[in-house]
């Protein structure tokens, strides 16, 4: 996407290689399980941002029911896709970003859909202790601001 984005900016005119600031939905978890389940909540955020922008979909007593997209993918490819796993893979999956996109700014989601507080944190726990040293390993130092939404 950036890559592309690139292109266009330079194709307008505009200085191609401007600043850019990522945003993801982050899980680390060694569980199968959980990673799914992340997935899956990653997946209820899409449909429901879909649903508020489709005239045809209906309301009930202030809850969306939001159907399902046409040709759905699996948990397991979302997961694949998101980055949703292990520490190492999610080191290994955010420094390649780093590397090729070179954001000014990295921003995690560690909660989102109607996941738990308990998995968040535990999330964010790994991620402090186990992804971030990776990170500054391959990266230097990183400077971490956390925010509640």
């Amino acid at each position: 996407m950036v890559r592309d984005a690139r292109v266009s900016w330079g194709e307008a005119g505009l200085d191609a290689q401007m600043p850019v600031a990522v945003q993801q939905y982050i899980h680390a978890t060694d569980s199968h399980q959980a990673a799914l389940a992340a997935a899956e909540r990653a997946l209820f955020v899409a449909m429901m941002s879909a649903a508020l922008h489709d005239s045809r979909v209906k309301t009930a007593a202030g809850f969306i029911t939001a159907p399902p997209f046409q040709d759905e993918p699996p948990a397991e490819v979302i997961r694949d896709n998101l980055i949703i796993g292990d520490a190492h893979w999610v080191a290994e999956r955010i420094i390649r970003e780093v590397r090729e996109i070179k954001p000014s700014h990295y921003n995690c989601f560690f909660q989102f859909g109607d996941m738990p507080i308990a998995d968040a944190r535990r999330s964010l726990e790994k991620f402090g202790q186990q992804v971030i040293p990776l990170l500054e390993k391959e990266l230097g130092s990183v400077t971490v601001n956390y925010a509640a939404a």
